[in-house]
């Protein structure tokens, strides 16, 4: 059947150029393409399903029949159209297992392709509005309400679930304003917009980022708790003990540290013996 599509990287990733979200459009269209196959094979299978099982009934007839005629001569008669239902009930069943398959992958592509449409859309209104925002003539760090403003509309944007947005906003702050008090909490919002997104592999940069930019900021703690947490959900269990260790060792007391002691030892408990977590 059809393997799970990894749409989490997708969403987000270099949402502010039209490239990114040109690409966005073609895996929607690829999706679509995809799911009118899916559809296809799934009449032809019911198609194939039903001659299947007017063989059957047309076999169970036979037996039927032979039976109540009790000659002996038709044993061997008996014995063929027993193997005929039994061989015909194997394939229905077969037949049966794939359509729900199909029908499965093709309510999942249907669910990924409104996503797609949708991240595709939000995207292209980020990019659209971060082209028409006014810039200044330098690079210079604008006062301080400036950037104050600027991390304001970042977090505006996060609240409404504008993560395209938000990233944009909070990647501008933190590239204006380096040394802000605010720094490691946008790097972190970058992280979050990304987590929340699923795109768990941008996460665990965004997550460093902020670690690296403050690493005894205020959201030092929660960073090193999500980055383990982005790597558990990518199957990368020894990065995220490694995450969860520094936390417990460099932040024992707070509330994050907490959790992280918890997330090592559900992650002990599921070690089994002779496998990686790295897979």
């Amino acid at each position: 059947m059809l393997a799970a599509t990894g749409l989490a990287t997708a969403t987000l990733a270099g949402c502010a150029s039209p490239g990114s979200v040109r690409r966005l459009e073609d895996e929607s269209r690829a999706s679509q393409a995809r799911m009118g196959e899916l559809a296809q094979a799934t009449d032809e299978l019911r198609k194939e399903l039903a001659a299947v099982r007017g063989q059957l009934e047309a076999a169970r007839r036979d037996l039927e029949q032979a039976v109540r005629d009790g000659d002996v001569r038709q044993r061997e008669a008996v014995e063929t159209m027993g193997k005929r239902v039994a061989t015909a009930e194997k394939r229905l069943d077969a037949l049966a297992g794939a359509v729900r398959g199909v029908e499965m992958s093709v309510g999942g592509l249907a669910d990924q392709l409104a996503r797609l449409e949708a991240v595709s859309a939000t995207a292209g209104a980020a990019a659209a509005r971060r082209e028409a925002r006014p810039r200044p003539a330098t690079r210079a760090a604008p006062p301080s309400l400036a950037a104050d403003e600027l991390f304001a509309r970042g977090m505006e944007s996060f609240k409404s679930g504008e993560l395209a947005q938000a990233i944009l906003d909070f990647e501008d702050f933190v590239a204006r304003n380096p040394s802000h008090a605010l720094g490691g909490t946008a790097q972190f919002l970058i992280g979050e917009a990304y987590y929340n997104a699923r795109d768990y592999q941008h996460a665990t940069v965004e997550y460093r980022k902020a670690v690296d930019l403050a690493p005894k900021g205020e959201k030092a703690p929660e960073a090193l708790l999500k980055l383990g947490l982005a790597y558990r959900a990518l199957k990368r269990q020894d990065r995220a003990r490694d995450a969860w260790a520094q936390l417990v060792q460099e932040f024992p007391q707070s509330e994050a540290a907490q959790k992280a002691r918890v997330a090592l030892r559900e992650v002990s408990r599921g070690a089994r013996p002779g496998t990686s977590g790295d897979r």
